[in-house]
């Protein structure tokens, strides 16, 4: 088995890790080239750490291939020596976004699978080109300073962190990663299918570039807007504490001379915030 030509740098994976709180760990592997080289990495780190590791893939059964998919990964977590479970979706109506519709249904298999299995921590195998193309996605619609932050690190929803260690590693290099160990994995067809808009986003950055619209820029955009959006969440905080009164039955209650003054975007995302706590909604309203 050869080795890689030039190791990965880990610099910025291992400080995304540190952060990690104790206790066990859960990896989300589709079977992919990047969440195949997310359990790589993560096989080697808790190695190292001493830290308990547990995989989880789920089975959307949109595709015929996608059974043996997940089996393949679980042929590659037992010769690692890793507990695999597969979490299957049958119950779409087929009605609405499906990406969307698979998409909470997965965070939510993953996050009962967790809960079950006392984990606190799931990491996903995001990267840098994922975080370029979901900025210029969210660039296309217009998105605000919240939008154009991208993907964090780290990100706590529905009673777990959700962490992504591989947003400073490139699709590229993981996959030369795994063919140095020999490590294979699958290719989803919809990555090449142009109804979906990562699919447009991924092949329209090839163009791009003469424009020097290239993915370090993009994900450079995310991170100057994640320092804006920082001290915009904290003004927001001053704000509703002089302006926002929750209410015993469930509401909230602006003080209407206070929030007339505010800049309108203090206005706007305080607004966001008390609806998203009031409709108790997985998502605020996008800014």
């Amino acid at each position: 088995m050869t080795k890689d030509k030039a190791p990965l740098d880990l610099t910025g994976f291992n400080a995304i890790l540190s952060d990690v709180a104790a206790g066990p760990i859960g990896v989300a592997v589709s079977g992919g080239g990047d969440s195949v080289a997310l359990l790589s990495l993560m096989a080697a780190w808790a190695k190292n750490h001493a830290r308990e590791l547990s995989v989880a893939t789920v089975n959307h059964n949109l595709r015929a291939d996608a059974a043996a998919e997940a089996e393949s990964v679980g042929r590659l977590c037992k010769i690692i020596g890793l507990h695999h479970d597969i979490l299957s979706w049958d119950d779409w109506d087929k009605h609405g976004n499906l990406q969307d519709a698979a998409r909470i249904a997965r965070k939510t298999l993953l996050a009962d699978w967790a809960r079950m299995r006392g984990i606190e921590t799931i990491t996903l195998g995001h990267t840098h080109d994922d975080q370029a193309e979901t900025v210029l996605m969210r660039l296309a619609r217009g998105s605000g300073v919240d939008g154009l932050a991208g993907m964090y690190p780290h990100k706590r929803d529905i009673g777990l962190v959700w962490v992504r260690p591989m947003l400073n590693l490139r699709r590229a290099e993981l996959r030369e990663h795994l063919r140095g160990r020999g490590i294979s994995w699958v290719e989803d067809p919809s990555n090449d299918d142009d109804n979906f808009d990562r699919v447009k986003a991924r092949k329209a950055l090839d163009h791009l570039r003469e424009l020097g619209l290239t993915p370090d820029r993009l994900v450079l955009t995310a991170d100057n807007m994640k320092r804006a959006r920082a001290q915009l969440e904290q003004d927001c905080l001053d704000f509703a504490r002089k302006c926002a009164l929750p209410t015993p039955i469930g509401s909230v209650y602006l003080r209407p001379d206070r929030f007339a003054k505010a800049h309108p975007e203090l206005r706007l995302r305080l607004l966001s915030h008390c609806l998203r706590w009031v409709s108790a909604a997985s998502y605020a309203p996008r800014l």
